[in-house]
């Protein structure tokens, strides 16, 4: 996969999770709704916030494997110059220096950054599931004690 399919895949996934970011912010308030309403809302909202971290995290680890790779024949190309004697150190400079490990770095870091985003909505839709849950038990337990 090279950078243009990456940086492709992003800017699919980024609309995507813009519009569910769009589409599920108003449901992360829980005040002036109904305790029912939260609960019904909280599971698929939770589906479609994991999956987008998973899909998110799956691109990640495919720009990080192909940057890993253009470092590594960078390295291996300096290495391997025999004409000029290179350190070992100075090869991996000369790797670092590389225009396609450096694009596959910066879509790496911008991947990560969707990636983290992501991971802080999914976040608060689990601190929505955990406050519904407060809820319904202190209901209950308040309408446990009631004389029938």
């Amino acid at each position: 996969m090279d950078v243009i399919d990456i940086q492709n895949r992003l800017a699919t996934l980024e609309a995507e999770f813009n519009t569910l970011f769009n589409d599920t912010l108003p449901l992360f308030d829980l005040s002036g709704n109904t305790l029912k309403a939260c609960l019904i809302n909280q599971l698929p909202m939770q589906v479609e916030w994991e999956m987008m971290v998973r899909k998110l995290s799956y691109l990640f680890d495919e720009c990080e494997m192909e940057m890993e790779t253009a470092y590594s024949a960078s390295f291996k190309n300096e290495m391997s110059n025999k004409y000029v004697k290179v350190s070992t150190t100075e090869a991996k400079e000369f790797a670092k220096a590389d225009p396609t490990y450096q694009s596959y770095r910066r879509a790496l870091n911008k991947v990560r950054q969707v990636r983290d985003e992501a991971r802080g909505c999914l976040e608060t839709v689990m601190s929505r599931k955990y406050t519904c849950n407060s809820l319904t038990n202190a209901i209950v337990a308040g309408v446990d004690s009631t004389i029938l």
